[in-house]
């Protein structure tokens, strides 16, 4: 099922070319590293491999 919100968005990307691309592509990314972050919180020698950097 579609969505206005949807459709607006395939269309900007249809018609907006490389730069709304890249731009959708980071803002997914931006939303999505949290998610990943927290699930390496609990792995063991997380704290050493940061202190490493």
């Amino acid at each position: 099922m579609k969505t206005l919100v949807e459709e607006a968005v395939a269309e900007a990307l249809c018609d907006g070319g490389g730069e709304a691309i890249r731009l959708y592509v980071s803002a997914c990314t931006e939303r999505m590293a949290p998610l990943f972050v927290g699930l390496r919180a609990g792995a063991p020698g997380r704290e050493d491999a940061d202190r490493c950097r």
